[in-house]
């Protein structure tokens, strides 16, 4: 016990008496016309000098030691989950109504369930994607470009008001997309009209964010009933807009920048859009089809671009460019371009411009289906057509 209490005043003595001997060696130094305090000296010299040295060991074990507690170097793999790939909170924000599962009253609030539901329909709703971008692509095409020519004309930073115009810019085109009845394709029901609105579009300058409105076509608006878009394809539409938009302009080729819509000299699918058992959708008055790989291949699209849209661009973009992290719902999402890439830069400042992932845009709302007046495209005081 009482070794144990003397021990610390032991251990404190050390450090002193090897501290004066080396100033004493000091001191002998100073020799014998030396002061007083040249001992003094000698002591605050060795305590500084073995500061020094103590702190610079001291600096080399913490260097040694944050260099094995640094964190590696971060993997192209792991940028782009971290850039390109939406969380998973955004998702199920975007999709927090959504208008199919209404009447089963199925909402974010409870995930499980709202889950269970999407992994169930998925594999179904997977099916869509390539069969629908290749037989829509004239309008996929032009209205994706058009935001694009948008996107690339305003600054790297965007105001508040800008982007605010330029979603609202997004969410009509993504609209438009969407919308089944509206094709500028020859032979298409709505043709003629939607041509003649997807050249007032073009003739705006990149600079413009107007939308058009359907108000000056007697025909658009005696018909404005039958121009509606389920709210599940614009997220799909508005969500991946940046990335057709860059796939669409590589195709054009030498044909691109002419200002012509084009696609109006390119004839309508004499078959109707078929994407699950033979079952037409938005047209009744075509045959079905049997939509397989083979049929996603139109030869008649090189009229307006010089290179041809493959299976091989479905497959890596369809049916989100890989921007749903691999296994959600139990799908794959398409394929991200690899990291650093030209279109890897580009989409990424395209999507950032118009301020996406974010999960309040686009964003289903209740209850789907939204039309012509809710885009603000015809005024809705216009009586509906008899």
């Amino acid at each position: 016990m009482l070794f144990a209490m003397a021990m610390p005043r032991i251990l404190n003595a050390v450090p002193m008496a090897s501290g004066a001997g080396r100033a004493l060696s000091e001191d002998d130094a100073c020799g014998p016309t030396s002061e007083g305090t040249c001992a003094v000296s000698a002591l605050q010299q060795m305590s500084r000098r073995d500061g020094r040295a103590a702190a610079a060991k001291e600096g080399k074990r913490a260097t040694k030691s944050d260099e094995v507690v640094q964190a590696p170097e971060e993997t192209d793999e792991e940028a782009v989950k971290r850039e390109w790939v939406y969380d998973t909170d955004v998702i199920w924000k975007n999709w927090e109504h959504p208008y199919m599962f209404q009447w089963q009253n199925i909402t974010v609030s409870d995930t499980p369930k709202w889950n269970a539901a999407f992994k169930a329909e998925a594999p179904i709703a997977m099916q869509f994607c390539p069969k629908w971008v290749s037989y829509y692509w004239p309008k996929v095409s032009f209205l994706s470009q058009e935001v694009r020519r948008r996107v690339k004309a305003l600054p790297d930073e965007v105001t508040p008001q800008q982007r605010e115009q330029l979603r609202h810019f997004t969410r009509v085109l993504g609209w438009l997309m969407c919308a089944g009845s509206l094709d500028p394709r020859n032979l298409a029901s709505f043709g003629n009209s939607t041509a003649r609105y997807f050249r007032k579009l073009a003739s705006l300058p990149s600079s413009s964010l107007e939308v058009p409105t359907f108000m000056d076509d007697p025909y658009m608006v005696a018909n404005k009933d039958n121009f509606t878009a389920p709210d599940s394809c614009t997220i799909w539409s508005i969500g991946t807009i940046c990335d057709n938009g860059y796939l669409s302009e590589s195709l054009m080729g030498n044909k691109a920048g002419s200002g012509e819509v084009c696609w109006d000299k390119v004839d309508f699918p004499s078959y109707a859009f078929s994407p699950l058992l033979f079952l037409p959708s938005f047209d009744k008055t075509r045959p079905k089809r049997l939509m397989n790989r083979a049929e996603h291949n139109h030869p008649e699209y090189l009229a307006c671009q010089e290179k041809p849209l493959t299976n091989a661009h479905l497959d890596e973009y369809c049916p989100m460019h890989g921007k749903y992290p691999d296994g959600f719902w139990g799908q794959n999402w398409g394929k991200p371009p690899s990291y650093g890439s030209e279109a890897y830069n580009d989409i990424l400042q395209c999507d950032r411009k118009i301020g996406m992932p974010d999960p309040e845009f686009p964003k289903c709302r209740p209850p789907g289906g939204l039309d012509a007046v809710d885009m603000g495209l015809i005024d809705a005081s216009v009586p509906s057509s008899p």
